[in-house]
């Protein structure tokens, strides 16, 4: 099979999908690429983020505004509060993604 794209350097996949056996089969198929922990949505693509050893998700700022929400008041959660992610693509995403913040 002819490709006319060119072969990848990384996979990103979401931590809960990733296992040995997923990051052999795609080296195997692909050679020797980086197999990288992200984060992300459909509906929030231009945001989506990579995972640090910690295991949390970091977004890069030029692309959304994400923020976590207090899910009962709608203020900004606290450090450690559980809340609803609230993603607002950033210019020119948001032209492509016709989002104001999405909960």
């Amino acid at each position: 099979m002819t490709s006319f794209l060119p072969a990848p350097r990384a996979h990103l996949l979401p931590p809960a999908r990733r296992s040995g056996r997923l990051t052999r089969r795609l080296r195997t198929l692909f050679g020797p690429v980086a197999v990288i922990d992200g984060y992300g949505m459909t509906e929030t693509f231009t945001a989506g983020g990579q995972v640090c050893s910690a295991g949390h998700p970091h977004f890069h700022p030029a692309h959304a505004l994400v923020e976590v929400h207090n899910r009962e008041t709608g203020a900004p959660a606290r450090p450690g509060e559980i809340g609803t992610l609230v993603v607002t693509p950033l210019p020119p995403f948001c032209e492509t993604t016709p989002l104001l913040g999405l909960r």
